[in-house]
């Protein structure tokens, strides 16, 4: 097997390694959340902690990894963050629901929040964009920068030598088909909704390296979900 070979093996493995969580009854599903929430988490050092070894527990079972630094510059951000706003009032009604002394920010926001004395920001129209393709680009980007291939191939080339191809391979693994060409559209496509993906996928990857630099999430988390859910 040639190197480019073992490269093109190694991504579909990875891409079918990241994607399992996400495929469930053969359809490929994602968090409904503002895809900005991800960028957040992942420079502030945020996540949720499964507590089951397979890491797929959902916000029904396991925990929030929150600090006090991280909540004082959310709540800084959340009269003018609709993501920043939302995850505070996620953390806090989930350490209410267990119990958990609330951090002093999260507790002067719970207060604003349920007094009424913050407003809370409209999500960013673009900041709305499907969360599956942010994260077909997120995975397509991430195989060419991790194992060396281009984003897409020339339509008479045969199959099985792009990016585009590994994360279609590595999907379909588990039972879910995207096209080659639906992953080269949201690659390529100059219509406002894919640029938007595209531009939100790139802050994204390079959160995602800044965490995975200053070790401030688990890098079994990175490498199974980017927003920590």
């Amino acid at each position: 097997m040639s190197a480019e070979q073992d490269a093109y093996t190694s991504a579909v493995d990875w891409v079918a390694r990241v994607s399992a969580p996400y495929v469930k009854d053969g359809r490929l599903e994602f968090p409904q959340i503002d895809p900005i929430q991800a960028v957040f988490r992942l420079y502030l050092g945020v996540f949720w902690l499964p507590d089951d070894d397979a890491g797929s527990a959902s916000q029904v079972s396991g925990q929030w990894h929150f600090h006090e630094d991280a909540a004082s510059w959310l709540l800084n951000e959340s009269e003018r963050s609709h993501a920043a706003y939302q995850m505070l009032a996620d953390a806090c009604a989930d350490y209410i629901y267990q119990r958990k002394e609330l951090l002093p920010s999260m507790r002067k926001f719970a207060v604003l929040h349920l007094s009424g004395s913050l407003e809370k920001p409209k999500p960013v129209k673009a900041h709305l964009t499907s969360m599956r393709n942010v994260m077909l680009y997120v995975w397509v980007r991430t195989v060419m920068a991790d194992h060396a291939l281009s984003v897409s191939r020339n339509d008479a080339t045969e199959a099985g030598t792009s990016a585009c191809d590994a994360v279609a391979a590595g999907i379909e693994r588990n039972g879910h088909r995207v096209t080659y060409t639906a992953l080269k559209q949201i690659c390529y496509a100059k219509t406002p909704g894919q640029a938007a993906a595209r531009q939100i996928a790139g802050e994204i990857i390079k959160a995602s390296r800044h965490a995975r630099d200053a070790g401030i999430i688990p890098t079994h988390l990175l490498d199974r979900a980017y927003w920590g859910v």
